[in-house]
């Protein structure tokens, strides 16, 4: 499920204007590369992502089948996958077959044969579109033609010799596989680390063959399809992206996902090198731990192109609202608190009508600092650059937080003064201003998102340290109120881009 990061990926690729004659996609990549050949455009597939019912991903086994655990075939069966998500997704195996944009390949297991198979995407069928993402334990294989087939991610996770076979000599990967030091207790985290030592294992022995055949190129060996060195790019999070059981549980969004998939190409392309990166291991090392807090934030209203005083510019752009869709991740709370200049990454999206209804922010910040002026004074900072009509933008965004009880807390902490520049900076010129708020339904939201990577009492303080920091006393009225609700209906509701 966590592949939704993917599609941010490929749209930042395609919005830097990346052109790809072939893709490739194994286990979980299928999904994406489904989509992609289907006809969808990255934007249409982040979208279709967004409003996707995750709960749509389980569908039980047949209940007599749970009665023999030690004859289950699987957790669960593909019913729900087939009948409700690909749908969704905008998955098309006719359309799939007859694509003729770029070639495509989409790899399954040969369980009889223990082999990966590249399966063309002008031959692929749904049964090997489920096959391919059928782990073991989790779904049941797929009986094909007298064979058995299922996900490849034990043999390999990206399949760069396919596209090397094929003459390419620049190969981007978008990797989610995680790779850390870190080896974690319990069934669950363990059967992944399995599946990170088989593919990270498998694409560190496809690169030491890209390796060699680039010696031989460079050494003036007449290599067939080659005439210049392959180049290999990657792409990944800073950290381990969250496991499906937390996409499952509300703890992460498919648009996080995205953001933060997008926010990550961005940040790869404002420093690739044509040539690559080297091919080593460490291609795919995530040295940032998990973060010790995230949550989401949403916030809208008028926004006014022409003034650069949020008040005017609130009144006269009411019927253009720009709402933005953040998640906000704080590494470690301890220096955030103690050094309250100390910035969290911020991943998003935004919507304003003049400019576009989907604009993914390329970078983004936040800060939260006492005012040097007055010590009672706490300042929020929110930096989002994004790019609309070719142009950069930049919207600059401050909450001013009073220490003093009264009516105007609440108006202080859910009321975001904006400035929006034309540049990539709060250096570039002022085009226009406005106020985004913070409603009672969002507020509940934010509450309800706060996660904290540390374990027990100790994640429950960081949130309460954090939301004391962000909401001062409001804190104390509605974090009860949002626990209520989450306890009896279940998570608060989202809504479409949350």
């Amino acid at each position: 499920m966590r592949v939704a990061w993917q599609s941010g990926v490929l749209r930042a690729l395609t919005d830097a204007g990346l052109d790809f004659v072939h893709a490739d996609g194994t286990s979980g990549g299928i999904i994406t590369l489904a989509m992609w050949q289907s006809g969808l455009s990255p934007a249409e597939m982040c979208e279709r992502w967004r409003t996707l019912r995750v709960r749509d991903f389980v569908s039980l086994m047949p209940l007599d089948a749970y009665a023999q655990p030690w004859k289950l075939e699987a957790l669960g069966d593909a019913d729900g996958i087939v009948g409700r998500v690909f749908p969704h997704l905008g998955i098309d195996v006719d359309a799939v077959r007859k694509n003729r944009e770029r070639e495509g390949t989409f790899n399954v297991c040969d369980f009889g044969r223990k082999t990966n198979e590249a399966i063309p995407h002008t031959d692929v069928d749904l049964d090997l579109l489920v096959a391919g993402i059928s782990l073991p334990l989790f779904m049941p294989p797929v009986p094909k033609d007298g064979r058995i087939y299922l996900d490849s991610v034990w043999i390999q996770d990206a399949n760069v010799m396919e596209a090397v076979r094929r003459g390419a000599d620049e190969v981007w990967i978008a990797w989610c596989i995680g790779n850390t030091p870190e080896y974690g207790a319990g069934f669950f985290r363990q059967y992944v680390h399995m599946i990170e030592l088989s593919a990270n294992g498998a694409l560190f022995a496809q690169l030491e063959q890209v390796r060699e055949l680039n010696a031989r190129i460079l050494a003036g060996e007449s290599v067939p399809g080659h005439s210049r060195p392959i180049a290999v790019h990657l792409i990944r999070p800073e950290r381990p992206l969250p496991l499906d059981p937390d996409f499952y549980a509300g703890h992460v969004t498919a648009a996080s996902l995205i953001d933060l998939g997008y926010s990550d190409a961005c940040r790869y392309l404002s420093t690739a090198d044509a040539r690559g990166l080297p091919l080593t291991p460490e291609i795919t090392q995530m040295t940032e731990p998990a973060p010790d807090l995230t949550f989401r934030e949403t916030m809208s209203g008028p926004l006014a192109l022409g003034t650069s005083a949020p008040e005017e510019g609130a009144h006269d752009g009411r019927p253009t609202p720009f709402t933005m869709h953040c998640t906000i991740s704080i590494d470690d709370m301890d220096a955030f608190v103690r050094d309250p200049s100390h910035a969290a990454r911020l991943v998003a999206h935004v919507q304003y009508p003049p400019l576009g209804e989907d604009l993914p922010v390329r970078e983004g910040s936040f800060n939260l600092f006492r005012s040097t002026d007055d010590p009672g004074t706490k300042i929020m900072s929110y930096g989002l650059r994004f790019q609309a009509h070719g142009r950069d933008y930049f919207l600059d965004g401050t909450k001013t937080l009073h220490d003093d009880p009264g009516p105007d807390l609440w108006r202080d902490t859910t009321r975001l003064y904006c400035h929006l520049h034309e540049g990539t900076d709060a250096r570039a010129p002022v085009v226009g201003a406005g106020i985004l708020v913070l409603g009672m339904r969002e507020l509940l939201q934010l509450v309800t998102s706060m996660r904290s990577s540390r374990p027990g009492a100790d994640g429950v303080k960081a949130v309460s340290q954090f939301g004391r920091l962000f909401l001062g006393a409001l804190w104390d009225l509605y974090a009860p109120r949002a626990q209520t609700e989450q306890e009896g209906e279940g998570e608060v509701p989202h809504g479409r881009d949350g």
